[in-house]
């Protein structure tokens, strides 16, 4: 049986506020959001830098969860300094993924690695 494709229900910009309100469209990274927007599409690598405190993990947190609400499906890659950070992020995502919408398959659904329902 094959899983159908859902629909993410706002571009990446409008729907980080509508999902988190105390953030704001983060306009300043467009350009991270437009690898987002791109990477529903096509396979994209990207990397960028930011000042501290400019919503780069935020951003993040939200582009992934948003593409994983799209396609739950979707396998997708992350990458931090760090085992501890790396963890904190994952599930920062898996609340953002399931806040959204999305399930987390029962069987794989531990702190540190977690699976869509797909």
């Amino acid at each position: 049986m094959t899983k159908k494709k859902t629909t993410a229900p706002l571009p990446l910009m409008q729907f980080i506020p509508a999902l988190t309100p105390r953030y704001t469209s983060p306009e300043h990274l467009a350009a991270v959001v437009e690898l987002f927007e791109r990477a529903t599409r096509e396979p994209v690598r990207g990397l960028f830098s930011a000042p501290p405190r400019h919503e780069k993990s935020e951003t993040v947190d939200h582009g992934i969860a948003r593409m994983l609400l799209e396609d739950p499906a979707r396998r997708v890659g992350f990458a931090t300094y760090g085992q501890r950070p790396a963890e904190k992020r994952g599930r920062r995502i898996r609340e953002l993924y399931q806040r959204g919408g999305g399930r987390v398959q029962e069987d794989a659904s531990s702190r540190t690695d977690w699976r869509t329902g797909a």
